[in-house]
C-alpha cells in the first residue's frame, strides 16, 4: 500500500500522537482511583463517573499501553468476572463495589430500557485485549456464554443491527443527554 503522507506530514502526525499520549497519561493520573480491595479503576471522567465501562476503561490503555500494569488489568478482569459472568447479558458498567448496572444512565432515571447494542462487542474487546496481554481469563467459558447470549440479544434486520424507530433506545455507543 502506498504511503499517502509525505515525510513532513508523517512527522507532524507522530509528534501530535506523542503529545496526545502525554496528555492522556496526565489525565489518567487524575481519573485513576483505588477501589475496593485496591482495585485500580480508570474512570471516564474525574468527577462524575466512577464505575468500569468496558470502552472507557480500555481505550486509554489501547492508545497508551502501560497506563495500567498487567497485574492491574488481571485484577480488573478477575473483579469483573465475579460481577458479570452469572448475568443474562453484559451490563452497561460495573460499580466499584461490584454491582453490575444493566441500563445506561443514572440509577433513578436510566436512558434506555435495554442493553445498548455495542456492549457485547465492547466487553468482548476488553477480554480479547487482556488475552493479548497474556492474561489468563478466569471462567473463560462463562465469559463466552454471556457474550454470546448478549450478541444473540442484538436485533438484526437485513444483516444490520436494528433499533425499532417506534420504540427507540440507545443503539451503538452512549448519547449522554446532559
Amino acid at each position: 500500500m502506498m504511503n499517502i503522507l509525505g515525510v513532513k506530514e508523517r512527522e507532524k502526525l507522530i509528534n501530535l500522537q506523542n503529545e496526545l499520549q502525554k496528555y492522556l497519561v496526565s489525565i489518567s493520573k487524575t481519573t485513576r482511583v483505588k477501589g475496593y480491595n485496591g482495585l485500580t479503576i480508570l474512570r471516564p471522567s474525574e468527577n462524575v463517573y466512577c464505575g468500569i465501562w468496558p470502552d472507557d476503561f480500555l481505550f486509554p490503555q489501547i492508545v497508551c499501553p502501560g497506563i495500567i500494569t498487567k497485574d492491574e488489568l488481571f485484577e480488573t478482569i478477575v473483579f469483573l468476572t465475579h460481577s458479570i459472568t452469572k448475568l443474562q447479558v453484559v451490563p452497561d458498567r460495573v460499580e466499584p463495589d461490584g454491582l453490575p448496572i444493566m441500563q445506561p444512565g443514572w440509577y433513578d432515571s436510566p436512558h434506555s430500557y435495554r442493553m445498548p447494542l455495542h456492549l457485547p462487542a465492547a466487553w468482548m474487546r476488553l477480554i480479547s485485549y487482556a488475552e493479548e496481554w497474556g492474561i489468563e481469563i478466569p471462567q473463560k467459558d462463562s465469559w463466552a456464554r454471556i457474550i454470546k447470549k448478549s450478541f444473540d440479544d442484538v436485533p438484526f434486520s437485513c444483516g444490520l443491527a436494528y433499533v425499532d424507530p417506534q420504540r427507540p433506545y440507545i443503539g451503538f455507543g452512549f448519547f449522554d443527554p446532559n
